[in-house]
């Protein structure tokens, strides 16, 4: 593999040699400002020493209110590098909902715009592997925590780079918010291999179409939602896409159409992946193959088992037939989806 498609992903990231290694070389990209890594090293590190001077320590466990800007991405950043557990939470969150999940997940520190104050005495303190809680509604629709541990990140990172074979000539769209499990996932897997993240001022569909294009955006995840706006609002003098190579839909099941729909008119590969806050990716349909008059779950990635189990954890009657709605056409791991050309303003 080349400099930069290292599968071997550092999460938590070591925030100071990626900005040695960087330098100068955009991180995140907003619609009226930039951080290098370099820039994003000094300020995060700066951020813990300061999050540090208020008492903050590894272990401790910190509610982070998350916005979508460059304080956001700082504290998240500065919290794991004091080696906290974190729990982003959205900043237009009902209060009601927030405080059902502060109080399960107990933190000792809740951050909101940079400053950290410190809650309640029934804190925990984490002596375990965790690094990040995750809400997932599911299918439920009321929010759960996930605990994820830094091995299960290096997992789910290295899974992804893999698959979709992200290096740092790659730009990702933050459509996503930092607090949902996509969006810390883009945030923490696109800056370990150096690759830029490039936050939209809003997910308007033209919008989002011409910051793709103006940023070289080569990467576009984002909720089934996204691509059926971009397919219904597509209009003729929207801007060419040179350098997007791959397109991923993911949190619900992407329609047949709009997978259709989408493909023929951009010209860009669009895959539908499935997964859980609570296990990371499990599979990928990257054909575009029907089940049942619906678009299939896909393959399960490299390195993913997969079992029907019933509710005791032994394999369910459905077990045998567990491929039922997956790809079986052999995919060759190696091709790098899409072909792209130079990034705006590259030579």
């Amino acid at each position: 593999m080349s400099e930069g498609r290292s599968t071997n992903a550092k999460v938590p990231l070591d925030l100071e040699a990626l900005g040695n290694r960087w330098a100068d070389r955009p991180a995140v990209i907003f619609p009226s400002d930039a951080l290098s890594f370099a820039g994003l090293a000094e300020r995060v590190l700066a951020c813990a020493r300061d999050l540090a001077g208020h008492g903050v320590s590894a272990g401790d466990r910190i509610g982070l209110v998350c916005g979508l800007d460059a304080d956001t991405v700082v504290s998240i950043l500065a919290a794991q590098e004091l080696g906290c557990v974190l729990l982003p939470l959205g900043a237009d969150a009902p209060s009601a909902a927030r405080e059902r999940v502060l109080a399960t997940f107990r933190p000792a520190w809740v951050v909101e715009g940079g400053e950290p104050s410190a809650v309640g005495s029934s804190a925990v303190t984490s002596g375990g592997p965790e690094v990040l809680a995750l809400t997932s509604s599911g299918s439920t629709g009321a929010p759960k925590l996930a605990l994820v541990t830094a091995s299960q990140l290096r997992a789910r990172a290295d899974l992804y780079i893999r698959r979709c074979r992200l290096s740092s000539d790659d730009r990702t769209l933050m459509i996503y918010p930092p607090h949902h499990a996509g969006g810390m996932h883009a945030l923490l897997v696109s800056l370990s291999v150096g690759s830029a993240l490039v936050f939209p001022a809003s997910a308007h569909p033209r919008t989002v179409v011409r910051t793709c294009a103006a940023q070289g955006v080569t990467c576009l995840p984002g909720p089934a939602t996204l691509f059926e706006l971009l397919v219904r609002h597509r209009s003729n003098d929207w801007p060419s896409l040179p350098c997007l190579r791959l397109a991923r839909s993911g949190t619900a099941n992407l329609p047949l159409e709009t997978h259709r729909a989408f493909t023929e008119g951009f010209q860009i590969p669009l895959w539908h992946s499935y997964g859980a806050s609570e296990a990371g990716p499990i599979c990928v349909n990257r054909s575009g193959a029907a089940h049942d008059g619906r678009l299939a779950l896909g393959a399960p990635l490299a390195g993913v088992e997969v079992r029907v189990c019933d509710e005791h954890g032994d394999d369910h009657v459905f077990e045998r037939e567990r491929h039922a709605g997956c790809e079986h056409a052999a995919e060759r791991d190696g091709e790098r989806p899409g072909q792209r050309r130079d990034r705006p303003g590259s030579h």
